[in-house]
């Protein structure tokens, strides 16, 4: 009876298995048909986090018999020699998560049982570059792809011709984060850079991006990084959080790109400058907003240009940057659609607009000076909402300065 379970059944019970690796290991046992329709599942993300040591040199040793001559040639040239076993399946075309660190921590693991440890400097590079390039040539359903400067020394990472030769094999690719901070090596390192070369010109159906950016990148990241943006059909999602001294203009300038499409903005710890916002105005589709520790001197003005309905709105940056005037317009503005509030710019004015403007508010979280505590708890408590957090000003983290209402 299992035999003439059609594919589609097969989908709709591994589906429900997702994470479940053991079950899914389990179904590989049964037979033939079972263990065909598993392995696709049990293979989209091999690169965990939890990945036991045993379990990831399995993996990385399962992975090299897939590879092809001028793959194991690569290998032998650093002196690493596999022995040619033939593999079950194309177990590189399934990859549907690909991140760098893990598959970085899986050859560590490996080459802990196989080499001697203390060539892994020398040949982990080699390695990670045999099996990015053999995933790409078996046209790997890349997904999200996970690239985390401070989690790995990029002085692994692969070389750029992994993703050249066969680079079409990443324009499935969906969800991209980026995350470069002061310790990396980003800024001696070419070949993260050449990879995300390679991204502008195969990528274009990315919707989701998150950028974490330190001082410490190469001076062309940002710039690579707006082509990235400028490229894709319908980018819907962007968080960008930033510690350098000034946000570049290029990469928010490139989001004017994608106002048909972008539902989520969040910027975080970013200095604009005088970087305009005026785009914001042809962003429809756009149901979140968030400034959260953001600076610069069109802050103000660059919420002017906020005058469409949105859901979510999350606007926690200093007073010396945005007006509570600002504040109390846009509320009036955009306030009946409002599902979300979380502010730490408040006065009386603005809770009054809150109250007469915002019908549909559901959640709501806001900071107050100590002195108008004990009105905005009277005021809330008459407001109809799911949930409310009321903090003082530099106590957002004290418990006892913090109430907290949830409504069933």
């Amino acid at each position: 009876m299992a035999a003439t379970l059609p594919d589609l059944c097969f989908e709709e019970i591994f589906s429900h298995f997702k994470y479940d690796y053991s079950t899914l290991y389990k179904c590989l046992l049964i037979n033939r048909v079972w263990c065909r329709n598993a392995v696709p599942h049990l293979w989209r993300c091999p690169f965990r986090q939890s990945l036991p040591t045993l379990n990831a040199h399995h993996l990385i040793r399962t992975y090299t018999s897939c590879l092809d001559d001028a793959e194991l040639s690569l290998l032998s040239s650093y002196g690493l020699i596999i022995p040619e076993k033939g593999a079950a399946f194309e177990y590189g075309r399934y990859l549907e998560d690909l991140s760098f660190c893990y598959l970085n921590d899986a050859i560590h693991s490996w080459m802990v049982f196989k080499v001697d440890f203390w060539n892994y400097e020398t040949i982990s590079r080699p390695v990670s570059t045999a099996i990015c390039h053999m995933f790409m040539r078996q046209k790997a359903k890349v997904k999200n792809v996970r690239l985390s400067c401070h989690e790995m020394n990029l002085g692994k990472f692969p070389e750029t011709k992994a993703f050249s030769d066969n680079g079409r094999s990443l324009h499935r690719v969906q969800n991209l984060e980026l995350c470069i901070d002061r310790y990396c090596l980003f800024k001696k390192s070419e070949f993260p850079l050449g990879f995300l070369f390679q991204l502008v010109t195969s990528c274009f159906n990315i919707s989701h991006m998150r950028i974490n950016m330190n001082y410490n990148c190469h001076k062309l990241l940002p710039d690579v990084i707006a082509g990235i943006i400028r490229v894709q059909r319908n980018l819907e999602e962007f968080i960008l959080s930033e510690t350098t001294s000034v946000v570049t203009a290029s990469m928010v300038n490139a989001l004017e790109s994608q106002t048909h499409s972008l539902t989520l903005l969040r910027f975080t710890n970013v200095i604009f400058g005088r970087i305009s916002l005026h785009w914001l105005n042809r962003c429809k589709k756009l149901r979140t907003l968030a400034f959260v520790k953001c600076d610069g001197q069109m802050m103000d003005l660059n919420l002017s240009y906020l005058t469409f309905p949105i859901k979510n709105l999350e606007i926690l940056c200093d007073r010396i940057n945005i007006t509570p005037m600002r504040i109390a317009e846009i509320i009036r503005n955009i306030g009946e659609n409002l599902e979300v509030l979380k502010l730490n710019i408040v006065d009386r004015a603005i809770m009054n607009i809150i109250s007469a403007s915002c019908p549909n508010l559901e959640i709501l979280d806001v900071e107050v000076p100590e002195e108008m505590y004990a009105i905005a708890k009277l005021w809330i408590g008459n407001l109809a909402l799911k949930t409310s957090n009321l903090h003082c000003e530099d106590t957002y983290s004290d418990d006892d300065e913090m109430d907290t209402k949830y409504i069933v």
